[in-house]
């Protein structure tokens, strides 16, 4: 794949690929390894009882220390389930449906998380998580009683959308009232559904019913052959089947979006018909994404260190190419072309997103990134008609947080109910921590920025409050 492509796939919460770097991903690695800890197998030891129970204790790594819980449960017969949490972040975690048990030994590897090699011993688990090539943490959770009971119960659901079935999961809780509902909407570079599990695990504690989903390309290569109102039909057609459900009250089922995925969430709520009675965006852009792939590459560029005239440069190239997409005259086509070889002939066009081609008219028609190149999700987010919460943090590197917070503020703020928050220091995924700038910063756990999770949480339960 060329340098250009791969930066390319970079740009905008339109256009992101999974970003395994991510503080998001760091921590939903180490939690979900350490929930996979105790899927191997072996049924010749059923007659040892299993240590079920709450253990607390610490994962450790760099020397930095973050405290989780974790508790196993026998739930019938044979079956074990285990739950792994972050009491410091709303209890953060994910469960774990189905878990086995050899001996002491228990080892895991997961596909979308860290190896895990621990031991049980006496009243205690211990071990060493091992995810990417580079970073481990070290596992270490005491006993402290008896393990609570789940508080929801997740299943499989299909998906039927515009293009075939998608694969769903449905989270209930355990009790037997009826309850709010929320469908969870993917940032552009996250499309399956363990990659809003977190969230849907939290809101499920929460009393809410959730239901997350594969999107359309969870399974495709390359790049999105969909725009952003093909995703809002998939969207709608997720609430349709939450408010088909046994348990949710269909007049309080809302959209939660985190991306690209808020701007999914506006364009689906803003129908005409009122499909939801609330949206939550979390870091959803406020520009188009032509205006955040010029936010983002006069980022990467000034990291290079290049001078003003080659910054000067570069502009001109981004504004040639999105000159010749908008109209595609033949007069376009020569001067981009011209631009764009004479840019990559110099050494900062590696360090953009610039194409080394200009797209085809194929491309133009059917690429996510060229069909919204100038979609401007403030529109979207003024046709919205209910309360809507938007969230994001100070440091986000895809696009000016501050001044799309002033932006949308001006299209939902009037709205009663409606909220628009930002948070310090907090990055993309309104997170706090991770990998330091330069060594000579301590590694910290990624964490949720003060009071993001509980500001969420108690919009959303005073929006679906029965009265």
């Amino acid at each position: 794949m060329p340098r250009g492509q791969r930066r390319a796939e970079r740009l905008h919460p339109t256009q992101r690929p999974v970003r395994k770097s991510s503080r998001w991903w760091v921590l939903y690695s180490l939690l979900l390894a350490a929930g996979a800890l105790l899927n191997a197998c072996a049924p010749e030891q059923a007659q040892t009882p299993p240590p079920t129970g709450h253990y607390e204790g610490t994962l450790t790594c760099r020397g930095a220390e973050l405290r989780v819980t974790f508790d196993l449960r026998e739930l019938h017969g044979d079956t074990l389930q285990a739950d792994l949490r972050v009491p410091t972040a709303q209890g953060l975690g994910w469960q774990y449906p189905i878990v086995q048990v050899v001996g002491t030994q228990l080892k895991a590897a997961s596909v979308h998380g860290p190896r895990l090699d621990v031991r049980h011993e006496s009243n205690f688990f211990r071990g060493t998580v091992y995810f990417g090539d580079t970073l481990q943490a070290n596992l270490l959770v005491l006993r402290r009683g008896e393990a609570p009971k789940p508080l929801y119960q997740a299943r499989p659901l299909p998906l039927p959308t515009a293009v075939g079935t998608a694969a769903a999961t449905l989270l209930v809780p355990t009790d037997t009232l009826l309850h709010p509902a929320v469908v969870l909407l993917h940032g552009s570079g996250t499309p399956h559904q363990q990659d809003l599990y977190a969230y849907a695990d939290l809101l499920a504690r929460n009393g809410f019913v959730a239901l997350v989903y594969d999107r359309r390309d969870a399974r495709q290569r390359g790049p999105a052959a969909y725009s952003q109102t093909d995703l809002a039909e998939d969207a709608l057609a997720a609430v349709r089947v939450l408010k088909a459900q046994p348990r949710v009250d269909s007049a309080r089922v809302g959209l939660w979006g985190i991306s690209q995925g808020a701007t999914v969430a506006a364009l689906a709520a803003g129908q005409p018909s009122k499909p939801v009675a609330f949206v939550v965006g979390v870091s959803g852009p406020g520009v188009s994404w032509g205006a955040a792939a010029r936010y983002q590459n006069q980022g990467f560029l000034r990291q290079a260190g290049v001078s003003p005239a080659e910054m000067r440069q570069a502009l001109r190239a981004f504004d040639a190419v999105e000159q010749f997409v908008r109209r595609g005259r033949p007069s376009d086509s020569v001067r981009a072309a011209t631009v764009l070889a004479e840019a990559w002939q110099q050494p900062w066009a590696s360090h953009t997103t610039l194409p080394k081609q200009l797209p085809t008219a194929a491309e133009r028609k059917t690429l996510l990134q060229w069909r919204d190149l100038d979609l401007d999700p403030r529109q979207a987010w003024q046709r919205v008609p209910v309360p809507a919460l938007l969230l994001y943090g100070a440091a986000d590197d895809r696009f000016n947080a501050r001044e799309t917070a002033q932006r949308l503020r001006s299209s939902v703020g009037r709205r009663r109910g409606s909220a628009v928050k930002l948070y310090p220091n907090a990055d993309h995924e309104i997170m706090l921590g991770g990998a330091p700038a330069d060594s000579t910063q301590r590694w910290q756990w990624p964490q949720p920025a003060p009071g993001y999770l509980e500001d969420m949480l108690g919009w959303l339960k005073q929006q679906t409050a029965q009265q």
